[in-house]
């Protein structure tokens, strides 16, 4: 009987917390689901969230397995590191700002969890350069820390970062251009305590475009960074 009475006094005191954390204005409740990226089907997996820089907000939760479902709250003015993982898939990783992130009080993301093997292929789509440039621009950090995080995960993990530019230009500038620019992109994951052992670099040049129309989004797309898993 006791032990029914302290169930139920918890229980209590646990929706009461929920409850004031709703009703609080310093909070945003982040609604996720996981799902399969090729089946589209839900996937039961460990959901991880950590505020930045220095950590003093974390949490663990399992996302529901009928329907991928999950939530926790934040709070305002921070940044916050989610991670999920499930066994068979790759770590998705990803950054938030609660400010920007939010919208009327909450965020609402579905997850594709990408199934996982030797010669994946991962784009660094917020990876930006200066123009015709290696240099890193800062809003490209939170990007980068992403794949910094990822390899954190999986210490034998090892990757191969492929530089592309467009097809303007002299084809040798273009191939020193997008060699420098995997250089930049290494020296950084490398100086947040990633192994240089775990990196290689290969420069393509404008030599392999995703587009060949020649309009300033298209020439934008061909200019990339693309993570190549070489190992598990």
């Amino acid at each position: 009987m006791k032990r029914l009475i302290i169930i139920a006094i918890v229980l209590i005191i646990s929706d009461r917390v929920l409850y004031a954390q709703s009703s609080d204005t310093s909070f945003v409740v982040f609604n996720g689901k996981v799902i399969d990226a090729d089946t589209k089907e839900p996937v039961k997996a460990n959901v991880s969230f950590e505020s930045m820089p220095y950590g003093n907000d974390i949490g663990n939760i399992i996302s529901n397995s009928a329907d991928g479902t999950f939530n926790f709250y934040m709070r305002k003015d921070q940044k916050y590191s989610l991670r999920v993982k499930a066994e068979g898939f790759f770590a998705f990783v990803e950054i938030y700002d609660v400010n920007q992130s939010s919208n009327n009080g909450m965020i609402a993301r579905e997850i594709e969890l990408t199934p996982g093997g030797v010669g994946h292929l991962i784009t660094l789509e917020h990876l930006i350069f200066e123009q015709g440039k290696a240099d890193i621009t800062e809003e490209s950090f939170d990007e980068l820390d992403k794949l910094v995080i990822m390899l954190q995960e999986t210490p034998t993990m090892e990757i191969q970062l492929e530089g592309h530019t467009d097809f303007r230009g002299p084809a040798t500038a273009n191939m020193n251009l997008s060699q420098m620019r995997v250089d930049a992109t290494k020296t950084y994951v490398v100086s947040k305590g990633i192994e240089t052992i775990r990196i290689t670099t290969k420069a393509f040049g404008g030599t392999q475009p995703l587009t060949r129309e020649n309009t300033p989004e298209a020439r934008a797309k061909n200019r990339r960074v693309v993570v190549r898993i070489t190992k598990l």
